[in-house]
């Protein structure tokens, strides 16, 4: 007689998992109901959630809904298809009974209120084996820890820019992306600058990136400020509408150079429909709105170029946007002023060459640098040293600070790495070192960069 009582117990436990099959666990639209639904195909985990604190807030008695998302161990969201209900929005209730498809490794709850507005958020780690059932607890979470915060644009800003987008970075200068609060966002800029309504950031930002953008959604200009935050402290930050980007009207011409054939120059191949352009000063890209640019072959000019720029790179396209060729230039300008600019063509494999026929000195007083703007493969580096000692090592350094090499050298006058190195190398702005800068040979059509090639492939 004393065992009946557990008996019901057992009992009620499976009729209560058979009914939340035949719907007793109700979606927000009414049914959740999986009979007659193609879930056998999916393996699959009966899983029950429930939603106790641990450190954290109760879930408040506003949320109606969770809905409830997953994705793999790739980070790639699961959703079966088939008619499996996952992802799923479900009426809450604790504890909560679902199927969920075994490769789910992380779950992701949207708690809604009866308007489908967000309330909070969870998310798990989990691991699932198919057809054996789990338990976990999400603990509810109103969010990432935030301060209201006014962004203050002194006057004047251009007529037409409508609003901002604010995005940012943490101490890792890695990009900050909350779901509560919503983060990246946009809020409206009065007409001429002024204050923006306040908007809540994430106080794990610490450099803000404010994008100014206009009527047409275009962005037109952007700023940063270093910011420290404190949640649910307001803050007013200040950022200005920067300054014009003083250009140059830069026009261009591809002609040969003495000893073009030894240099890696020649002719423009007939394909080149259109031309790259863009820049870097030292090793850092220059983009500003409208630069890089991309301008058709039969009219490369003239161009819009910012006047920081000092490394100035053309990258020759097909029609289909394929690589012909590639070369960077020396480059100084001054505001408003029109110039022509010579950028022959290299032939490939000279992926850079700052040869020519002048006279040199020895131990270039300017880093030589160059641009490649797509993935390319490294297979030699060659430089000049006119009576003097050569190098033992050759190497590359780019904008990040990562070494390629240094490479073992040999050679004379014309030393380089002896081997064809085949090395993957990203796109960016990279510069030349050489262990005996002393002995490289310069002169000023290179500007005070050491006599280079650089020689590889570019798909």
């Amino acid at each position: 007689m004393m065992r009946i009582p557990n008996l019901l117990k057992y009992f009620a436990f499976f009729f209560c998992i058979a009914l939340v099959f035949s719907g007793c666990g109700n979606s927000s639209d009414g049914s959740s109901n999986l009979s007659g639904r193609n879930i056998s195909e999916v393996p699959s985990s009966l899983v029950t959630l429930t939603f106790l604190p641990a450190k954290v807030l109760a879930v408040p008695p506003n949320v109606a809904f969770v809905r409830i998302t997953g994705t793999d161990a790739n980070g790639q969201a699961v959703d079966p298809g088939n008619g499996f209900p996952f992802p799923v929005t479900l009426n809450y209730t604790t504890p909560l009974i679902l199927q969920v498809p075994s490769v789910v490794r992380h779950l992701h709850l949207d708690f809604l209120d009866a308007n489908n507005k967000l309330v909070g958020i969870g998310d798990l780690d989990v691991n699932l084996s198919p057809n054996i059932p789990a338990q976990f607890n999400i603990p509810f979470t109103d969010g990432a820890p935030s301060a209201p915060v006014t962004i203050l644009v002194p006057p004047p800003v251009p007529d037409g820019i409508v609003r901002l987008r604010l995005s940012g970075t943490d101490v890792n200068n890695a990009g900050v992306t909350t779901i509560l609060p919503v983060f990246p966002l946009q809020v409206t800029l009065p007409p001429g600058g002024g204050q923006t309504s306040p908007v809540t950031i994430p106080v794990s930002v610490t450099r803000l990136r404010a994008e100014f953008i206009d009527g047409q959604g275009v962005t037109q200009a952007s700023n940063n400020a270093t910011i420290a935050l404190t949640p649910e402290v307001a803050q007013t930050v200040t950022i200005a509408y920067p300054s014009p980007v003083e250009t140059a009207p830069i026009s261009f011409t591809f002609n040969l150079t003495q000893g073009a054939n030894f240099y890696g120059q020649g002719a423009v191949p007939g394909n080149v429909t259109q031309i790259r352009i863009s820049g870097s000063n030292g090793n850092q890209s220059v983009t500003t709105p409208g630069f890089p640019a991309t301008v058709n072959f039969a009219a490369p000019g003239p161009v819009n170029v910012p006047v920081t720029i000092t490394t100035l790179t053309l990258d020759f396209l097909t029609a289909d946007n394929s690589l012909a060729g590639t070369n960077s230039v020396p480059f100084t300008a001054t505001a408003s002023t029109p110039q022509i600019v010579n950028v022959p063509f290299l032939v490939p494999t000279y992926l850079f060459s700052n040869f020519n026929a002048g006279g040199v000195s020895s131990g270039p007083p300017t880093p030589t640098v160059f641009s490649i703007s797509r993935p390319w493969t490294l297979q030699q580096i060659h430089v000049y040293h006119f009576a003097q000692a050569a190098p033992t090592l050759l190497g590359l350094t780019d904008a990040n600070g990562t070494t390629y090499g240094p490479y073992p050298v040999v050679g004379g006058v014309y030393p380089g790495t002896n081997t064809t190195l085949n090395v993957s190398m990203p796109a960016g702005t990279f510069t030349v070192t050489n262990d005996f800068p002393a002995g490289w040979s310069w002169d000023s059509e290179s500007a005070g960069r050491g006599f280079t090639e650089v020689f590889g492939t570019v798909p």
